[in-house]
């Protein structure tokens, strides 16, 4: 190690690197320059006072909210609480029970001090630092982010932030990541929230990156000896805790890495197999519906004939764009991206329900049926795979009301793909006893010649999956993702990063999540930038707005615009 005391470039650098970081500074003002390295700092190799913290725009929903945005409504005492988010930094490579536990014990600690928990996150750190830690052995940082998710998928607190694995171009140290999380929290929510950092006894030595400021939570491991002293100086009152329960030490990610899969949350082990497993497919077929004028209708009288052509276009290069990211996800599979034309599928599926003895409800936004009840799964935005539940669609009436227009009968219930049967499950939970489902038709499975499945016998594994090109097309009607915003607003979003995980909406490999969105806003915005008349944000759906304007965008702002500020933002972490 060299020593801060030679006068070399590099160590006037890092010094005066450390001298812009407010909390690396304080180490050098209490402790010297020498203990830089003892305290965690490196140099992330960005110009001396560059803040890494503004690479990516605070309004880009990078980071979930919804969970805290949830306990702060549900805090009966608004007035003054002490609030704090916890957020720890590592490879978690993989996330294991360990790093649970430890975020566990925090929590217990920061409520017996007075403060109220309303978050916790994971950040994984960026490949530039876990290449070196783990070598050969090294999970890609979008495998390693969309673990975490599903680690703490069913937390009622705890989430992931993927802004330093994914969304900056370098290693970053991880008071950037409390400085950059600390200021976002403020922005979206507007009241103070005290970010807290916890690490393990193991990394005892960066307590003193907290000397001057910031609020650090200690975890003891077996084993590991720790001092007090920064926790006990009058410098540093309430801000250094010690939690009081002691993590066990033969949990490691290195050990899961070698085979030791019991140390994984079952989720997170039945995930990391099944990851392990894909790569051994010898054919991927994917569907793509193509919904085609109906998905554009409402911009019609505004472009005219030419829209048709465009949206051809779009369909064209986004199964392109589908291909090739399953060809690079699965390097050995047989890859086949298919289409379904809307107007293909609905003619099959009217001469289906013309043929049934019994009436059918659509769920299908795009197929009408004898009855339609316009409903859709509801998530949080830039959340994983956090589903709320069932609700009425965007701007149409309440689900009960839609129900109670249905008379008493028998029926069948027809989607566009039952994949999972989630959706159907769901709505025959709602359903009152006076109206029977007496089986149900997938307009995919019409479509590719699969039969009608009753509830009990549906076999929903087996199912190709499907989805709709819409959903891509920015702004598109029906289009995107129904997810609610970190105020409570209800809007859609484009299956792309960084408001869907793809992973979990398409099947895409996370390794091509990043490359693969950035290609998709980039043909949205080519396709916008072709119309001859242009579109903004006040030509879409009132859902869409709601979007558009929470990260401060006008009705009048171009689509174009739109759609290049996401790829700038994008661009910081290529």
């Amino acid at each position: 190690m060299t020593q801060l005391s030679e006068p070399t470039p590099r160590v006037e650098r890092l010094v005066a690197k450390a001298l812009h970081d407010p909390f690396y500074a304080g180490v050098v003002h209490h402790f010297g320059a020498e203990q830089l390295w003892d305290a965690g700092f490196f140099d992330d190799g960005s110009p001396i006072g560059h803040d890494m913290t503004l690479a990516v725009d605070d309004r880009l929903l990078v980071t979930p909210l919804g969970k805290i945005r949830n306990a702060i409504q549900q805090d009966g005492d608004i007035g003054a609480p002490r609030y704090a988010v916890l957020v720890t930094s590592g490879a978690f490579c993989p996330i294991h029970k360990g790093h649970l536990q430890m975020m566990e014990s925090a929590r217990r600690k920061a409520e017996r001090r007075g403060w109220k928990v309303v978050g916790g996150f994971f950040a994984p750190d960026h490949d530039g630092y876990v290449s070196v830690k783990c070598g050969q052995e090294t999970i890609s940082a979008p495998t390693r982010v969309h673990l975490a998710q599903v680690a703490t998928e069913e937390s009622e607190w705890l989430a992931v932030d993927p802004w330093a694995a994914l969304y900056v171009d370098r290693a970053v140290n991880f008071t950037d990541i409390v400085r950059r999380l600390s200021r976002y929290l403020q922005y979206h929510f507007g009241v103070a929230i005290v970010v807290m950092f916890v690490f393990g006894a193991d990394n005892f030595v960066f307590r003193k990156a907290f000397v001057e400021r910031g609020h650090l939570i200690v975890v003891p491991r077996v084993g590991a000896e720790i001092s007090c002293e920064l926790s006990t100086n009058p410098t540093t009152p309430d801000r250094i805790l010690m939690a009081h329960d002691h993590l066990p030490n033969q949990i490691a990610s290195r050990t899961v890495r070698h085979g030791r899969l019991c140390d994984l949350p079952p989720k997170v082990r039945s995930e990391f197999r099944r990851l392990a497993e894909r790569g051994s497919l010898e054919a991927v077929r994917f569907f793509v519906r193509d919904e085609g004028e109906w998905s554009v209708l409402p911009w019609k009288q505004r472009v005219g004939d030419t829209l048709n052509i465009s949206q051809g276009g779009f369909a064209g290069e986004l199964r392109e764009i589908i291909s090739a990211s399953f060809r690079s996800g699965f390097p050995t599979s047989v890859v086949e991206v298919a289409s379904i034309p809307l107007v293909d599928q609905s003619e099959l599926v009217r001469t289906m329900i013309e043929s049934y003895a019994v009436p059918t409800i659509s769920l299908d936004a795009c197929i009408e049926s004898h009855y339609t009840l316009a409903l859709s799964r509801q998530f949080e935005v830039t959340g994983g795979e956090r589903c709320e539940g069932i609700f009425q669609r965007p701007g149409e009436a309440e689900l009960a009301k839609q129900i109670e227009q249905i008379p008493s009968g028998s029926y069948v219930l027809m989607d566009d793909d039952v994949a999972t049967g989630t959706t159907i499950r769901a709505l025959c939970s709602l359903l009152p006893p006076r109206i029977t489902i007496q089986g149900i038709l997938s307009a995919q499975e019409v479509y590719t010649k699969e039969s009608l499945h009753t509830v009990e016998s549906a076999d929903w594994s087996r199912l190709v999956d499907v989805v709709d090109l819409r959903d891509f097309l920015v702004g598109s009607r029906e289009g995107g993702l129904v997810v609610r915003l970190p105020n409570g607003t209800i809007a859609r979003a484009p299956y792309l990063l960084p408001y869907v995980q793809l992973s979990r909406r398409m099947s895409l490999p996370p390794n091509e999540e990043l490359r693969f969105s950035r290609a998709v806003w980039e043909l949205n915005r080519q396709f916008f930038d072709s119309l001859p008349a242009a579109l903004s944000v006040g030509d879409c759906s009132e859902a869409f707005q709601n979007l558009a304007m929470y990260i401060g965008f006008t009705a009048e702002t171009p689509l174009v615009e739109f759609c290049q500020w996401h790829l700038d933002q994008l661009d910081a972490a290529a």
